[in-house]
């Protein structure tokens, strides 16, 4: 494994023993519907050659990039309502803005040109 794909393994890997220490092993348990010893166990491996439960899902997530961002963001009901009267109102208040109209240059009378003779 390449350093920087190992980087992020261990970062992902942190966020999700770092979630289960906040939010508790008994609340996570009980969130999954599972006993408290089944969270404690994902945690560590079960024995030292083996990667743990929590380690080999780090690894899943960063191999399918789980946490890209995606390039599309979807709104629905009111966002979407909200989104259209603040693009509504903002077309509106652009109609009354005009670009200020470029003077037209000035043609100089017979004294301000140069006259060159030769």
């Amino acid at each position: 494994m390449d350093t920087a794909s190992n980087s992020k393994f261990r970062e992902v890997e942190t966020k999700i023993m770092k979630g289960i220490l906040v939010t508790g092993a008994r609340e996570v348990a009980r969130r999954t519907g599972m006993h408290e010893t089944q969270i404690s166990r994902m945690q560590y491996p079960q024995d030292k050659a083996n990667l743990s439960f929590v380690q080999r899902c780090a690894r899943l997530l960063v191999a399918i990039e789980y946490d890209k961002t995606d390039e599309f963001e979807v709104f629905t009901g009111d966002e979407l309502k909200q989104l259209v009267s603040d693009a509504k109102s903002m077309i509106q208040a652009l109609e009354h803005v005009r670009y200020p109209k470029r003077k037209a240059p000035t043609a100089g009378t017979d004294e301000a040109q140069i006259k060159l003779d030769i």
